[in-house]
């Protein structure tokens, strides 16, 4: 359910509600005493009588002193009125003990009289001192707090009356003291309120009838006010009738004494405090006027049984008045609420005054109802019980026909609590009141139910004709209750004007109004690009613009992730979702700066996913168990691997690697080319709970020995076929073969592997005593150490989750796919999406350890039916030379990264083949995947872009991109060059060991990627540059310097005479250029002297890219001109 604004109640609101709840004790068990020596006195057969007079009598002073109470309580300080009336309540209390003592009927009746007009003067104060110690938004949740703790007081009251009335053996005057003690402690109580201010200009009426009818005029032009006054008269009335009728009930149909039948009273008490409570927590910042009904049709059905009910049964009985006292609650804490609220700040006294008095007429006519239906007609209480019931069903029915649309909201809000897991956030970002323009995404049918049922304001929508036209009468009917706004975008410019026109009388009249600013549901995914028509209903206002982000609803049947959506709430029950509010945006604010406000939002969105995230590890299991007898991995070696062998062989493995390491190494490494032997190495060691570091084998082997030393890593895990290849790397002391460790498995090992695997919960198969928490490193992924030394990016558990979750929800596989993999593990794309993506979404993959062997890729895909390719665009171009197109005809995506996707490139493979590759944007540090294009699609008759030529996409749902200036850091808008700046779930935690660095590109959870891009209104974006001076070649970032610094210890020449730049490639995207001052190097000496290099081959530029200089172009700063050296090299 909706909760409440974490603020607060203020320490004085709660002393004024102790000094109260004392006052209404005091009323309760003096008056019941007084019944009681009534009926002792007089005899039990004078009952119904005395219950009358006594009713009359206590109601009588609030008819006469109400109307001029609430003058006085607009006058004076409210809070001195009240100290004041609890002296007066300690002198009554006084004379009522005397009273009592002497046995005088006319002395109580006197005592009576005086201790209701005390309350009657301190009614007005009691509720209008509420607008003075709290604010509107928590006007609800302090009136349920007044109402809980005057029904406890209530409780109290008829508890302690019969008690004491027992306990002093029918001493009334010694029972009463007690009042005495409660009134004197009230009074202490007071004088801890805080002060309020006094009002002397209004002038004072003693006038009070004609302050009534004054008031009531006034209230007469608020029509909704006005019912709530009247609605409250009628509950008072109901109330008081109950509270006397049940003496006489529990006596003739339960058999029940007087002290007794009180008790059952205790019970409605008891039900109205949590209602009213219940009734706040409902209504949270807001008045939820959708439960009065509610509240009154119950009342009606427990007074009903009441008034039908068998004779003596106590049971049912006693049931019926506690649901009637929660029904009570319901109904009286949003009128409450609501006539403080509508009144105006210096007349809130009177119209509280006039509200009592109402209330005390309806109590005097229950006196009335009592005498005539016992005295007059002889009809029985439970008589009169069905004869209320008759008159609150009659309210119930009015109060459905005058608040139809506040009834049907609130059902539906029961109802999408109820079938979906609903969370709510930024809610204090809303107004309390006045208007605001909600901007919303649109992801599913649901969006504007669950917009309305995430907050208590009333909210005009905007609305497709279309769609609106395509619903049954009933669906209309209730969307009308709604008061929708039709829109259309096929809609004539008239029809359209018309439409936003009445958008803005909504606003101006004070309502919340929502649009979905992308005109129609997503097809894809990806949030379409805003619509510019919200600009103009806001446009010469100072009204608030809210961004609105609804989370999780991608996915549901009401989406179109699964096809045509609609609403099966029965498909969707206990779907996650979530809405979240931003904080307001000027009136000014473009569709761009809205959207990129609700992209930042889905960021919050997926961070709530954080709270009960589990470990790859779990997801692992549970995809297992899904999928346990399809074929989950296979390799050019031959080895085929269902799911669940997978597991089996991963169990296994980790128990063979516990043996051979010590407990207190946390990071492993593996050294294992792409294939099933790797993916086993990775999954036993997060099923260890350890940290699997791959490591890159084309990397120069002083950057292998770097990435062991920062890791602390003792054990790697390789085999001795593939190390043969690499002898030279340095590695630990602790070498694993995975040919050993996997050799001569026992029967029981294998069979209990199987247990576990199968049956084991997922919790007990993680190592450790405690869970996997969210933010636990999961993985260490490092450069390809370009510089001095790698870094180590560290991701977490979360962080890879989400990612494969972003990428998932656009890249939807189904059960058929199969990922065709290349891409090494010791590569952030390799390793998140062509290892885990695929496992944790039951898919099979089909690996290969050389990515540049297009004719055995081609086999391999034919073989298994890839559908889905990860790749560089260099490795593309081979794939058009070497695979024949029927091998890749089960082709669904083809995705390149990490270098430029040349248009002649992706041109030849879309004409072998028959798929478009699409280009995508990531980095390490984002787990990788940030941007994605995908293919345009029409679906349902609307046409979606997908991609668009010289952009990189747009960015994945659960992140958000912004452009900022390189030096000020200002967010730039759309088509402005500045730094590519990420936020989301998938940013990595820092690098291992390197606070400062991590500091330095990790800022308010934004990671500044170094990147120079742009972005356009739609979202897409493309790099245009390098803020620092790196390459991206065959998916590596590539420092100049490093290079630099290679080559001029090589060569022999200084830093002014040999320097790198990079420019475009057709081929590969970018190259390498040098420009030297050394004469005599020719092309034959540097491709020997290349070739004896022990660097990588990424670093070594094609001696035909190498240029002779005199001298290297300088700046008058002295420093070298690179946009010179570009140019030549270009030339």
């Amino acid at each position: 359910m909706i909760t409440n604004s974490s603020q607060a109640l203020p320490k004085t609101f709660w002393w004024h509600n102790l000094t109260q709840f004392g006052g209404a004790m005091n009323d309760n068990i003096f008056k019941l005493l007084m019944v009681y020596a009534l009926i002792a006195w007089k005899g039990e057969a004078s009952s119904a009588g005395i219950l009358a007079s006594v009713g009359l009598v206590f109601a009588l002073p609030f008819l006469l002193i109400v109307p001029i109470a609430g003058n006085f309580a607009d006058k004076f300080s409210k809070r001195k009125l009240i100290v004041i009336l609890k002296l007066v309540e300690l002198v009554v209390m006084g004379f009522g003990i005397a009273a009592l003592s002497l046995q005088s009927p006319a002395m109580l009746y006197v005592t009576m009289f005086l201790m209701s007009a005390q309350s009657a003067f301190f009614g007005p104060c009691k509720y209008g001192i509420l607008p003075e110690q709290v604010d509107s938004e928590q006007l609800s949740k302090a009136n349920g707090s007044l109402q809980l703790f005057t029904f406890l007081a209530i409780i109290c009251g008829t508890v302690l009356a019969p008690e004491l009335s027992l306990l002093s053996e029918g001493n009334f005057s010694l029972a009463a003291c007690v009042c005495l003690v409660i009134a004197g402690l009230g009074f202490l109580a007071s004088w801890q309120i805080a002060p309020t201010p006094a009002h002397p200009s209004r002038q004072l009426s003693l006038n009070g009838f004609g302050s009534v009818f004054r008031t009531s005029l006034e209230i007469r032009k608020d029509g909704f006010l006005t019912l709530a006054v009247l609605a409250l008269a009628v509950f008072s009335l109901a109330a008081a009738f109950i509270q006397l009728n049940v003496l006489d009930y529990g006596e003739q149909h339960l058999g029940l004494t007087p002290e007794a039948a009180t008790r059952l009273f205790l019970l409605t008490a008891i039900g109205i405090g949590v209602g009213s409570t219940t009734a706040g927590w409902l209504s949270g910042r807001g008045i939820e006027f959708g439960i009065v009904p509610v509240g009154a049709l119950l009342m009606s059905l427990s007074l009903a049984t009441l008034g039908l009910m068998a004779e003596g049964n106590i049971w049912l009985s006693a049931i019926s008045m506690a649901v009637l006292g929660f029904a009570a609650g319901l109904f009286i804490v949003p009128l409450q609420a609501f006539i403080q609220y509508r009144s105006p700040e210096d007349r809130v006294g009177a119209i509280q005054a006039t509200n009592s008095f109402m209330s005390w007429l309806g109590i005097l006519l229950a006196s009335g109802l009592i005498y005539l239906n016992g005295a007059v007609l002889g009809g029985s209480a439970q008589n009169g019980f069905l004869l209320l019931a008759c008159l609150i069903l009659g309210l119930a029915g009015f109060s459905l026909w005058v608040l139809p649309d506040f009834f049907i909201k609130f059902i539906v809000m029961l109802i999408t609590h109820a079938c979906y897991r609903f969370q709510v956030r930024g809610l204090h970002n809303l107004p309390a009141n006045g208007p605001g323009l909600l901007v919303c995404n649109h992801v599913s049918l649901m969006d504007a139910v669950l917009v309305m049922s995430s907050q208590q304001r009333r909210i005009r929508m905007l609305m497709s004709r279309e769609q609106y036209e395509g619903y049954g009468r009933l669906t209309r009917k209730v969307i009308d209750l709604a008061q929708v706004i039709l829109i259309h975008s096929q809609d004539n410019p008239k029809k359209l004007l018309q439409s936003l026109k009445t958008a803005r009388q909504a606003l101006d009249d004070g309502y919340l109004v929502c649009i979905f600013a992308e005109g129609s549901l997503t097809r894809t995914g990806m949030m379409r690009p805003f619509k510019q028509g919200f600009e103009r209903i806001v446009k010469g206002t100072d009204y608030p613009i809210i961004p609105v982000y609804i989370g999780g609803a991608w996915g549901s049947v009401s989406s179109f992730y699964q096809g045509m959506p609609k609403i099966r709430l029965s498909e969707d029950f206990r779907y996650p979702v979530s809405v979240h509010y931003g904080e307001p945006l000027p009136t000014r604010s473009s569709a761009f700066e809205v959207q990129q406000a609700v992209s930042e939002l889905s960021v919050e969105s997926f961070e709530l996913v954080k709270e009960r995230r589990k470990s790859l590890g779990h997801e692992l299991v549970a995809s297992v168990r899904r999928n346990w007898n399809k074929l989950a991995s296979a390799d050019t070696t031959g080895r085929e691997m269902k799911f669940g062998e997978l597991l089996i062989a991963s169990l296994l493995l980790r128990d063979r690697l516990r043996a051979q390491t010590d407990p207190s190494e946390r990071s492993l490494g593996i050294l294992l080319p792409t294939g099933t032997a790797a993916t086993l190495a990775n999954l036993a060691t997060t099923l260890d709970r350890r940290i699997s570091v791959n490591l890159n084998y084309t990397a120069p082997a002083a950057s292998v020995a770097s990435a062991q030393a920062q890791c602390e890593i003792r054990t790697v895990l390789t085999s001795r076929k593939f190390l043969e290849r690499l002898s030279e790397l340095p590695l630990g002391d602790n070498l694993l073969y995975l040919e050993d460790l996997l050799a001569e498995l026992s029967g029981p090992a294998k069979l209990l592997a199987f247990v576990k695997a199968r049956f084991w919960p997922a919790r007990m198969l993680i190592a450790g005593i405690s869970p996997v928490q969210p933010d636990e490193v999961a993985t260490i992924l490092f450069s390809s150490g370009s510089t001095a030394e790698p870094k180590g990016v560290m991701l977490s558990h979360h962080n890879l989750l989400s990612n494969i979750e972003s990428f998932r929800s656009v890249v939807t596989p189904k059960r058929e796919d199969v990922m065709l993999a290349t891409l090494p593990f010791f590569h952030s794309f390799g390793y998140t999406v062509t290892l885990w993506f695929p496992l944790l979404s039951g898919i099979t993959t089909a690996c290969h350890s050389n990515p540049l062997e297009g004719e055995t890729i081609g086999q391999l895909a034919e073989k298994y039916r890839a559908s889905i390719l990860l790749t560089t665009p260099s490795f593309l171009l081979a794939y058009v030379r070497k695979i024949k197109p029927e091998q890749l005809q089960h082709l669904r995506y083809t995705f390149t990264g990490a270098e430029k996707l040349q248009p002649r490139v992706a041109q030849m493979f879309e004409k072998r083949f028959g798929v478009q590759p699409l280009e995508g944007y990531g980095a390490t540090e984002l787990s990788p995947v940030c941007a994605l294009s995908l293919p345009n699609v029409t679906v349902d008759n609307l046409e979606e872009t997908g991609n668009r030529e010289g952009r990189l996409g747009r960015v994945l749902p659960g992140m958000a991109m912004k452009i900022v200036h390189p030096e000020s850091k200002a967010t730039l808008g759309p088509g402005e060059e500045g730094l590519i700046y990420v936020k989301g779930p998938n940013v990595m935690l820092g690098y291992l060991n390197k606070e400062a660095l991590t500091a330095s590109v990790l800022q308010d959870g934004w990671y500044d990627t170094g990147d120079i891009g742009l972005m356009d209104v739609d979202g897409f974006f493309a790099i245009t540059g390098r803020l620092s001076r790196f390459s991206k070649l065959g998916g590596e970032m590539i420092s100049h310097g490093a290079v630099e610094e290679a080559l001029q210890g090589a060569f022999g020449l200084s830093s002014d005479a040999l320097v790198v730049v990079a420019i475009e490639d057709a081929r590969k995207g970018e190259k390498l250029c040098v420009f030297h001052t050394e004469a005599a190097l020719s092309e034959d000496s540097i491709r020997e002297q290349l070739k004896a290099l022990d660097i990588p081959n990424l670093w070594k530029p094609n001696p035909k890219d190498w240029q002779y200089l005199e001298a290297l172009p300088l700046l008058g700063t002295g420093k070298l001109d690179y946009r010179e050296l570009k140019a030549l090299a270009a030339r």
